[in-house]
């Protein structure tokens, strides 16, 4: 795969493809990326491929973007952390620890639905997901557009392990704040 990432012909970033959205002033991406495909599949070989070559070819800046990068509204403003914990993979706590830890990738950015990554990792009640963002400082007070935050979702759901983690999280943070 990296070798074909390599080609000539083949561009990481199209700059061409970025859109400024009227809405949110946010820089998107008209399509979806490589990358954005290969974490919908859960394909950890293709995503370390694709962001490895990104990081040899792109300046600090454009990777950034590269990892961020939302597409454009019509297709719901995912990036690729949204997609890789809410695609196909029922089990992305490794993609998900690479996308943060290894690339990057801003856990606190939300989709046009007003989701962010824990919102989606609490509806699918991804325990270590959820934890690893967690750790990673997402927002535990993040709200959808209903109001509804990460706590709401789980206990809507009855998923009584992971009310107790995210519970127990934000009674260390406020605790620590104190």
């Amino acid at each position: 795969m990296a070798d074909v990432l390599k080609c000539k012909n083949t561009v990481i970033l199209d700059k061409r493809l970025l859109i400024r959205d009227f809405k949110s002033d946010e820089v998107r991406i008209k399509e979806l990326t490589p990358l954005m495909i290969a974490c919908i599949m859960g394909n950890m070989e293709t995503v370390k491929n694709i962001v490895k070559v990104a990081k040899e070819q792109l300046t600090e800046e454009d990777f950034s973007l590269f990892i961020n990068v939302k597409v454009e509204r019509a297709q719901g403003g995912n990036n690729a952390l949204l997609y890789a914990i809410g695609g196909q993979n029922t089990n992305s706590y490794l993609l998900v620890y690479f996308l943060i830890v290894e690339a990057g990738a801003n856990c606190n950015l939300s989709n046009d639905f007003d989701r962010n990554s824990l919102l989606i990792a609490a509806r699918r009640n991804q325990l270590n997901v959820v934890e690893l963002l967690l750790q990673n400082k997402v927002d535990i007070n993040f709200c959808d557009a209903n109001g509804c935050n990460a706590l709401h979702v789980v206990c809507t759901n009855g998923f009584i392990e992971c009310a107790d983690m995210l519970l127990s999280y934000w009674y260390k943070q406020r605790k620590s704040d104190r």
